[in-house]
């Protein structure tokens, strides 16, 4: 099966392999002292963290942090809000929501000169126009990217052959599949990232901006507390019953591993945990899995239930270190042999690196299709977080009946709201 796909036409559309043993070449720059990186840990960001760190000489210390789920973003806002001294990392990697966060509060520095000095040494045209427009503002690029993400729709095409089930195409199918699979013994079919904060808050999104629901007015004022808001959230308490008791504290890592571990039949994940289904020396169920675009919220939308992320790397406005070493490296980590290694883990910034065939790539089919369908942006506003922050953390008391949903969303609305005049991001 050959999946071709073109960065350039999704990208537009939505805004909007043998690995290589090549040294690292720094060229004739000193390259000495220590660099570091931030980053989140999931596959295809370790991937190039590895990559980074082949830049060591005995001159050279690389010393990368990786941690897991939102704790980077939260690592990150500590150290580029501090006013003392210079950034303990060199490199961070950013979210499409921090990366907004973080250019708003101009914390972080850019990078544009180096990007045009570097063009065609590392054929950065590679990287086409609308993916570089991600990372740019007021004409300057701020971030390099490295990959796009949406959560799709996992299934076990074996259980749903065995028992003549259709992939759902709407959250009410979900739901309608998931009871069949229940009345066939499997008490727990259903597996998705809902845990209580960020998780919860971006499923909340997904089917938010599945059913056209807009988060805020003009002036920022809220608008996620209305009819569309308790309608995603009433969409999300319907999936509880298929879901596991700890479903409202389950991380994406939990769900990658209930997949492995034959331990769930469906659910919306991220697309960069694709790879990881058919890894055997962790996995139960390779080749069992596949693919399909994100239910919509319901019939009267077309809008996958997803959101179109993207991940890259940034460099604090504070920077100790030769920014044109760091910039170097990372353009190593990034060169498109090595980008073409890490093809398997993630949709990748260089178009190259999509040229693909083979059974691993099988999950790509699906972000070409929720694009095609009109899948939304994650929002862009600098303050969207903080609406994020509340929405995940007001939801799950409603979600377990201990409040209504409509106070819940009216909380966060009004928590919101606080914040960001706190902050003075609106009047």
């Amino acid at each position: 099966m050959k999946r071709t796909l073109s960065l350039l036409a999704i990208c537009t559309g939505a805004i909007l392999s043998a690995p290589s043993y090549a040294a690292c070449d720094l060229g004739d720059l000193e390259a000495k002292g220590k660099i570091s990186l931030l980053s989140n840990s999931y596959p295809v960001l370790k991937h190039f963290s590895d990559k980074m760190k082949e830049c060591e000489t005995s001159k050279l210390e690389i010393k990368n942090k990786l941690v897991g789920g939102s704790a980077v973003q939260e690592q990150a806002r500590i150290v580029l809000s501090s006013r003392r001294g210079n950034s303990p990392y060199d490199v961070i990697q950013v979210s499409a929501q921090s990366y907004h966060e973080f250019l708003l509060k101009e914390q972080i520095q850019p990078i544009t000169d180096l990007v045009e000095k570097y063009w065609d040494e590392y054929n950065l045209a590679d990287i086409p126009p609308s993916i570089w427009d991600l990372a740019r503002h007021d004409g300057e690029i701020y971030a390099l990217p490295i990959q796009l993400n949406m959560q799709e729709f996992f299934y076990r095409q074996d259980l749903f052959d065995q028992h003549n089930l259709e992939v759902p195409h709407t959250y009410q199918e979900v739901v309608t599949t998931g009871q069949a699979l229940q009345e066939a013994g499997i008490d727990y079919p259903l597996s998705q990232a809902m845990g209580k904060g960020w998780n919860l808050a971006t499923e909340f999104t997904n089917i938010y901006l599945s059913l056209g629901g807009q988060y805020f007015d003009e002036d920022g004022k809220p608008l996620f507390d209305g009819e569309k808001g308790v309608e995603a959230a009433n969409i999300l308490k319907s999936l509880l019953p298929l879901m596991s008791p700890n479903a409202l504290s389950l991380s994406n890592d939990l769900v990658m591993v209930n997949f492995q571990q034959d331990k769930a039949a469906m659910g919306n994940v991220w697309a960069t945990r694709a790879s990881e289904m058919d890894n055997d020396q962790v996995s139960k169920v390779v080749g069992k899995v596949n693919y399909s675009m994100a239910p919509t919220a319901n019939k009267n939308t077309t809008i996958p239930a997803t959101s179109i992320f993207w991940d890259g790397y940034v460099f604090p406005h504070r920077l100790n270190s030769d920014r044109e070493l760091v910039f170097k490296i990372m353009m190593e980590s990034m060169s498109k042999e090595n980008m073409k290694e890490g093809a398997e883990l993630a949709f990748l910034s260089r178009q190259s690196a999509n040229q693909v065939e083979g059974e691993q790539y099988r999950y790509l089919g699906a972000l070409a299709e929720m694009i095609e369908r009109g899948a939304k942006p994650f929002p862009s506003e600098g303050y969207y977080g903080l609406a994020h922050t509340e929405i995940g953390n007001k939801l799950p008391d409603a979600l377990r009946g201990r409040t209504s949903i409509e106070v819940a969303l009216n909380e966060a609305a009004e928590g919101y709201y606080k914040e960001a005049r706190a902050q003075g991001y609106i009047d």
